[in-house]
């Protein structure tokens, strides 16, 4: 059943549609009344509404000048407010707008939220409203039967394959040792995104993982700077430490604290926290394994969470520059980009244990054919998905020339010269396998995002 109902104004159907996305896209589970099914015919309909505000937790006021206008926006918002006491939450569609007297009686004491245009911070603001008022996403493999959300485009393709693992360890680590820290290791080309696919985990895949096993969703999370190199040779131990007093600055704790007292911080919380670090591809050497290893170790030898135990989930994302390989290279590796880290991934794998669980993903690579048009049509989802599709494999197999006359074949205008503007920057990294990697993929994917493609689309 519903968490949340809609109350809007009719006229403004297809805006608030393109609202409530996002929100749907997170999993929120919501009351939104022109949806196939909601109101079975032949019933009636005031009674159908006044049962679905009664079994709703919230009610979310989709304000409009046409909704402030509406008689039944006014009689929804006061059935909520006076009758089933719900939690209301203001969300204004439009530029400039202030409610009428009738309206600002009811609204005095809610805390508006704007939401001017299709993405930005409010969709955060309304998810923690939501929180806050105890509505959740529904479980993560509910939440994937619908499309992700398009603005965090790292989450799909080959991502998926790494996501699934992070789930799945963390899951089972939950039941068994949710006392002792995880560490998953992300790693990729600087071509690949790698930050935005972790960004992707604690705010989305991490915390749905946690409320599937009745954890707290409200995920603590930690962006802990990794350590500089010295000009010592062997400086792993040292940055070891600069790593944990960086740690305990994020924490707000004294840095004379040992590692008793700040587990039994990280306890006093009450919250699962997330601990990430970001190694850039300028800060990735040979020998940094050694620093990952030692801070691993670290890790394991911390003392347990006291009871009641949230989990402490670390990640390491790991970017380093693409080489170009070598002919043995290219005949080992099947045309992937080389991965610096399978010599040592044993290594850090075997650090595995009862103390700490550690998790090396599988690299994340460039994405193929295939992964594009699985994007067509799970996310995009165009009217005539096959023309979209045609532009995108003139974008993964056709000559640069090609693939503009085909482009421009099927797109007209603006949003056209932009894609043709990009094609250089694409096509120069495309490997001899058709594959693309994520970073200026992504150019087309956001072009074919913005409102001016979709119309032609």
């Amino acid at each position: 059943m519903p968490d949340l109902f809609v109350s809007y104004a009719s006229a403004n159907e297809a805006l608030v549609r393109q609202r409530l996305e996002p929100l749907r896209n997170r999993g929120f589970e919501i009351w939104f009344a022109p949806d196939c099914g909601t109101i079975p015919g032949g019933t009636d309909y005031a009674d159908q509404i006044v049962r679905a505000i009664g079994s709703c937790k919230a009610l979310l006021l989709m304000a409009t000048s046409q909704a402030f206008d509406s008689d039944q926006v006014s009689r929804e918002l006061e059935i909520a407010l006076n009758v089933k006491k719900l939690a209301v939450i203001p969300l204004m569609l439009q530029e400039n707008l202030e409610p009428p007297p009738s309206f600002q009686f009811r609204l005095s004491l809610l805390q508006y939220i704007r939401a001017i245009s299709e993405s930005g911070p409010w969709i955060e603001a309304v998810e923690t409203a939501l929180r806050h008022h105890g509505i959740v996403p529904r479980t993560y493999e509910k939440r994937r039967e619908r499309p992700v959300d398009s603005n965090i485009l790292p989450y799909f393709a080959d991502r998926d394959t790494q996501e699934q693992i992070v789930i799945e360890k963390l899951t089972e680590h939950l039941k068994h040792a949710p006392h002792r820290p995880i560490v998953f290791v992300v790693h990729g080309t600087e071509q690949q995104c790698c930050d935005g696919f972790v960004d992707r985990l604690v705010d989305d895949a991490i915390p749905t993982c946690l409320a599937s096993q009745k954890n707290s969703t409200e995920l603590n999370k930690k962006l802990v700077r990794w350590p500089e190199r010295s000009d010592e040779k062997s400086d792993a131990g040292k940055r070891a430490q600069m790593y944990r007093r960086s740690l305990l600055k994020r924490l707000e704790l004294p840095l004379t604290y040992d590692d008793v007292e700040l587990m039994r911080h990280i306890g006093k919380l009450k919250q699962p926290i997330s601990v990430t670090s970001i190694v850039s591809p300028d800060s990735w050497q040979e020998d940094e394994a050694e620093l990952l290893a030692a801070t691993i170790k670290a890790w394991g030898a911390l003392p347990d969470v006291p009871a009641p135990s949230q989990p402490v989930i670390v990640l390491m994302c790991i970017s380093y520059h693409e080489e170009t390989p070598s002919m043995l290279s290219r005949i080992f590796f099947k045309g992937s980009a080389r991965d610096p880290l399978h010599s040592w991934s044993k290594n850090i794998e075997a650090l595995d244990g009862e103390q700490v669980r550690v998790y090396v993903l599988p690299q994340l690579t460039s994405l193929s054919l295939g992964d594009a048009e699985d994007w067509v049509r799970e996310v995009l989802r165009p009217n005539d998905p096959e023309r979209v599709k045609v532009m995108v494999r003139a974008i993964f197999r056709s000559p640069r020339k090609e693939a503009e006359q085909q482009i421009r074949a099927l797109l007209t205008g603006p949003p056209v010269e932009r894609l043709i503007g990009q094609l250089d920057v694409i096509l120069k990294h495309r490997d001899k396998g058709q594959r693309l990697p994520m970073e200026p993929l992504s150019l087309v994917f956001r072009s074919f995002l913005g409102d001016d493609v979709r119309r032609i689309l």
